[in-house]
């Protein structure tokens, strides 16, 4: 290898470390576990809002941003980050039953009624709950 391009390897590699360096650590099972404690809102707030600068197209990280914060009653939050999720894993559930019960706090009862319809399609296992929810 000529010196220049050791010189551009050496650089790029430098670039890489400040990127990791500069980007804070995700850690999103220690958030997931903490989630839903009265006491750990603050912090599992900042352990997401990290994982979100790290990690900005994991579906998962915005979920839990939702349920998080649905959990201390910010609903329009809520709704806005599960949508987020459902965009960047469509054929995740969780997301999506996530946003219905969201939906129905809201007093929306027949968007409530779409999503657990459309989760329900989607996992055959579950077609038989079908009218009972939707009553």
């Amino acid at each position: 290898m000529t010196r220049r391009g050791t010189a551009i390897t050496l650089a790029a590699a430098l670039c890489v470390a400040a990127q990791a360096q500069a980007q804070p650590d995700c850690r999103l099972d220690e958030a997931q576990r903490q989630l839903g404690q009265p006491d750990a809102q603050t912090r599992v707030t900042a352990l997401l809002a990290d994982c979100a600068r790290a990690t900005p197209a994991d579906w998962r990280v915005a979920w839990l941003q939702g349920v998080n914060a649905r959990n201390q009653q910010r609903l329009d939050e809520a709704v806005a980050f599960l949508q987020r999720a459902r965009t960047l894993a469509p054929a995740e559930a969780a997301p999506a039953l996530d946003l219905a019960v969201v939906h129905e706090w809201r007093g929306e009862s027949a968007t409530a009624a779409a999503l657990y319809a459309e989760v329900l399609a989607r996992e055959l296992g579950h077609e038989p709950g079908l009218p009972v929810i939707l009553g």
